[in-house]
């Protein structure tokens, strides 16, 4: 996936709102979500699709080996590089650390090419923000069922940020 892929291009657009990455980094750590899977929930919203309990399936069957052993082991690496290391100064690991996240990122970039191929999506521009917010509510929400996340009130808040970002006239 280039740089320019629509699904790319509006995951970093919208994780960079104010609020967005807080947001999702808070649900990654207290309900162990996927947060580019979380994202492609809300892409898909964004062009009027909704998720089928078969797509969300396909969606988890091709990332969860990836994400799993891949980018979580590489963001593990990159905070427990954060401080330093044991007797290993924060200026000698800083450099490391800074290409492990550069490695990260290209393995988030590789998730969403297995996303965006698992289920295709035509990307359109007419639908209503109001019906789009709709759309990526229930992805999001089949998504926490298929992977038994729980809800929690602290959830609401951190989706809301999100969804609002995303769907701002909704």
């Amino acid at each position: 996936m280039t740089n320019d892929h629509p699904f790319w291009q509006f995951s970093v657009h919208h994780y960079a709102v104010d609020g967005v990455a807080s947001a999702c980094l808070a649900l990654q750590e207290q309900s162990g979500i996927d947060v580019n899977l979380l994202l492609f929930c809300c892409y898909g919203g964004r062009q009027g699709k909704v998720f089928t309990t078969e797509q969300i399936d396909q969606c988890r069957t091709v990332v969860d080996p990836w994400h799993s052993e891949i980018a979580k082991g590489l963001r593990a690496v990159r905070q427990r590089l954060k401080s330093g290391f044991d007797s290993v100064q924060k200026n000698q690991t800083e450099p490391l650390r800074q290409k492990i996240l550069g490695m990260e990122l290209e393995a988030e970039k590789i998730e969403q090419v297995l996303l965006a191929e698992a289920v295709p999506i035509d990307v359109r521009s007419d639908i209503p923000s109001g019906k789009a917010k709709r759309a990526a509510a229930a992805n999001i929400a089949l998504y926490f069922e298929q992977a038994d996340i729980k809800n929690a009130p602290e959830q609401d808040q951190h989706l809301e940020a999100i969804l609002s970002a995303c769907f701002p006239n909704a």
